[in-house]
């Protein structure tokens, strides 16, 4: 029998059942027999098809006896166990990193949650390093593609059966939500519709990880019920909701609860805009942009009582078995260049926030930006009048965009053009294709490469461009904004770069302007690591 490892940041025994649960299912029905690790998991399970190991006592160890030569292929599932593989490991063997959450808003806006800095540095090795990354959302492939180039869009789903609709069971005026209620969630929207519907009962089923109490008394918090139980609250309820706060940590979720609820062809979904289902523009689901709109729409769409008919969409997308069809024969033929993200015109849903916000900015980087900046810069260089000084950092992204269209002689001028442009071209020499590739991707994406030769060179050069700018800006304007946004430049790079002096610099400034625990704390880390760096 073929085996896998799963290494899972949630236990697998909980009530709650979560991805990492689903996929020990797919894969159990797929011939696999199944071995799972899972953080703080305090029992163990023998059954015939997987197996549970007890991880409380010492993990590490567990870990480090276990041989993963035996395995079809390893799914990492957080960013932990990329302490625990070594880099031979990672190389030789078919790891897969599943990508299921912006690690980094969680640590940054999420305080309940302890994620050091060293578990970020982790899942940056393990997306470099290992053979595929899958990614449950479109953001997070936009940041995996940084580091990998076989990249499997993988988005949540559900297992039709556990809740099939039932057309025995008449619907009642309920209101029905899945999930942990936590700082995340849009606590003033579910009030809102409650306000403005009392004749409807909001059922909230899951965990509470906030101190928050629901004023309106149409809304009960019934905790957390069993996996299995969540049908019978789903078939006899009109609506089903998902109310998230607008921010970067949202944008890159795909909601599990929606395709649970989806699979009852008569419920109706009311939604926060997430980006992975708003351009899929999906029957009986209503996107909301304000909560006074969801309520609004809660309201209207009650009166009329619109939930007469079952629709006929295919909602095929929305299964597990389906969703997971290719990976298989992905890891099977050990293909490369997989990247599997839809295309999708961003523009057409930018009225939604985490859309304007936090999706726009990284996919027109890629796509529409590149491409507009090569036609605009082009048509410049062409003109009798062309001066290097009509360019700034911008000519960097064009020569960005020449790399996507494979135009490598523009490339080329492009990069010495920058070269001269800054007077500072003796810092490094390019002498073939990947080089400038390189370099230019370097400076533009914080890129890490294996091409060592050329790896501290081009890093170097690229702090020394975008502090000399940084720098200036500051000293002309003062900007703490600015002076932030080269910290967390350097706090990956200075090390490698060995720009103390830099990073120094911009600390002490960011402190001095901003003086707060945090700025603080920055200074701190990097004169600490610049004195145990001079003294070793």
């Amino acid at each position: 029998m073929k085996k896998i490892l799963i290494c899972s940041g949630v236990p697998y025994q909980n009530k709650t059942r979560q991805r990492p649960q689903h996929l020990v299912n797919i894969f159990e029905s797929k011939g696999y027999f199944i071995d799972y690790i899972g953080l703080n998991e305090k029992t163990e399970i023998q059954s015939e098809n997987y197996k549970v190991w007890n991880t409380k006592k010492n993990i590490q160890q567990l870990f480090h006896e276990i041989d993963l030569s035996i395995y079809e292929f390893i799914w990492v599932m957080h960013p932990y166990f990329g302490l625990l593989l070594s880099d031979e490991e990672l190389e030789n063997y078919n790891v897969i990193y599943d990508s299921i959450d912006l690690w980094n808003e969680f640590r940054r806006t999420i305080s309940e949650i302890n994620f050091p800095e060293i578990l970020l540095n982790a899942e940056r090795r393990l997306m470099k390093k290992c053979k595929f990354v899958s990614v449950s959302a479109i953001k997070l492939g936009y940041i995996a593609q940084r580091y990998n180039k076989n990249i499997m869009y993988l988005p949540n789903g559900s297992f039709e059966l556990d809740y099939a609709t039932d057309e025995t069971v008449i619907k009642s005026n309920q209101v029905v939500f899945f999930g942990s209620v936590s700082s995340w969630i849009d606590v003033e929207s579910i009030e809102k519709m409650a306000s403005m519907n009392p004749n409807l009962n909001f059922n909230i089923i899951g965990p509470k990880d906030i101190k928050y109490s629901f004023k309106n008394s149409n809304i009960k918090e019934l905790g957390i019920i069993d996996y299995y139980e969540l049908s019978k609250y789903l078939k006899v309820s009109k609506y089903a909701i998902i109310p998230f706060q607008d921010t970067s940590l949202s944008s890159s979720v795909t909601p599990l609860k929606y395709y649970e609820y989806i699979a009852d062809r008569n419920v109706f979904v009311i939604s926060t805009g997430f980006p992975d289902l708003l351009y899929r523009e999906p029957s009986r689901t209503y996107f909301y942009k304000t909560s006074q709109d969801a309520a609004m729409f809660l309201y209207s769409h009650n009166i009329q009582n619109q939930l007469e008919s079952i629709d006929n969409e295919d909602f095929t997308w929305t299964n597990w078995n389906y969703i997971f069809k290719d990976v298989e024969r992905i890891v099977a033929n050990k293909a490369s260049n997989t990247k599997r993200l839809p295309n999708i015109n961003w523009n057409n849903f930018k009225e939604y926030k985490m859309v304007e916000k936090y999706i726009l900015p990284e996919s027109l980087f890629i796509a529409n930006e590149a491409k507009s900046l090569y036609d605009y810069y082009l048509s410049l260089t062409e003109k009798e009048d062309y001066n290097l000084k009509d360019f700034g950092h911008e000519i960097l992204l064009f020569a960005f965009s020449s790399i996507e269209i494979n135009d490598f002689h523009t490339l080329v001028q492009l990069v010495n053009d920058y070269l001269k442009l800054h007077q500072i071209d003796h810092l490094i020499s390019l002498s073939n294709t990947d080089d400038y590739i390189h370099f230019v991707k370097v400076i533009l994406n914080k890129e890490v490469s294996i091409q060592s030769s050329i790896y501290i060179s081009s890093i170097q050069f690229a702090m020394y461009c975008e502090l000399g700018e940084l720098i200036q800006l500051i000293n002309l304007h003062g900007l703490s904004s600015v002076a932030s946004y080269a910290i967390k430049i350097l706090i990956e790079y200075y090390e490698f770069a060995e720009i103390f002096e830099e990073a120094l610099y911009l600390a002490e400034y960011l402190y001095v302007s901003n003086p707060t625990e945090e700025n603080l704390k920055i200074y701190g880390d990097i004169k600490f690591k610049e004195t145990y760096t001079s003294i070793s």
